[in-house]
């Protein structure tokens, strides 16, 4: 009886490995001036920011996305999210200056 092998010496994918990094750069807008547009939304239309241009007042450009610690303390803020809200703009005004209350702005 013959064996076969259940290997291939072909590659699975030629994709390169998920877990090297990827060269990524974007121009964030500072979170204080988000949070200042956010403030003087006139909530006719979902808050977006961006896209931004290399020069825009308050842009940096960083090589990945910039996010916060959102502590544990916070969840029940999130989970009062109402479901018909525009849940950026809600960020933007309630959560965000809980969380530089709590100076976790990092």
């Amino acid at each position: 009886m013959e064996s076969t092998s259940i290997t291939s010496s072909k590659p699975k994918t030629l994709n390169p490995c998920p877990f090297q990094p990827i060269a990524n750069t974007i121009l964030c807008l500072a979170a204080d001036d988000i949070h200042a547009q956010a403030l003087q939304h006139n909530g006719q239309v979902r808050f977006t920011v961006g896209p931004h241009q290399a020069g825009d007042a308050g842009v940096t450009l960083t090589h990945s996305r910039k996010i916060f610690k959102i502590p544990f303390t916070l969840l029940q803020q999130f989970m009062a999210i109402p479901d018909d809200a525009d849940v950026t703009l809600y960020f933007w005004v309630t959560i965000f200056p809980l969380i530089q209350a709590e100076n976790m702005e990092t």
